[in-house]
């Protein structure tokens, strides 16, 4: 993920624990994984 994408989805989060503390948040990733032999995706 680029920096300006990772810094958008932890506004998100952030702000959503912002409105309800108490209610839990729920993060889907749909991700196909890697191939790369360093792991890197």
């Amino acid at each position: 993920m680029v920096p300006a994408v990772t810094e958008l989805v932890i506004a998100e989060l952030m702000y959503l624990q912002w409105v309800d503390s108490k209610q839990p948040i729920y993060l889907y990733i749909n991700s196909t994984g890697t191939t790369r032999d360093d792991g890197e995706t």
